[in-house]
């Protein structure tokens, strides 16, 4: 099958609006996460009465501790042998993964990734050598 041009905008725009309160529901969650949920209105509200915008950033709170300890237990990749034979494949693929990580700095957009993941909801990665 071939595919050209309309069909791939075509594709875009159907996901587009299909998705439209996914990705108002993550950017409220990034709000969250960066305590933007005062409103000028609120702020103003607050500040002419005397009293702190204070916020328990919960949110960030719960998604660092999971990150963290995702960090921790989640942290390679490694491709096991199915037979006896295979024990040389298996520990070639797991060095070439250990590879691509390493050349990916992995260790630091890991996190980042996990941590967009468990904001948003939405979550796509590829690894490159």
């Amino acid at each position: 099958m071939k595919t050209d041009v309309e069909t791939l905008r075509d594709s875009f725009w159907l996901g587009y609006d299909e998705f439209v309160e996914s990705r108002e529901e993550a950017e409220l969650a990034w709000n969250f996460y960066h305590n933007r949920q005062w409103t000028t209105d609120v702020t103003n509200k607050l500040t002419s009465r005397g009293q702190p915008v204070e916020t328990f950033n919960i949110v960030k709170l719960f998604s660092r501790m999971l990150v963290g300890y995702y960090s921790t237990t989640v942290n390679t990749c490694v491709a096991d042998p199915v037979q006896y034979s295979d024990l040389t494949t298996a520990s070639l693929v797991t060095d070439t993964i250990a590879a691509i990580f390493n050349a990916n700095n992995m260790d630091v957009q890991g996190d980042e990734i996990k941590l967009g993941g468990m904001i948003s909801g939405l979550m796509c990665t590829i690894a490159t050598i």
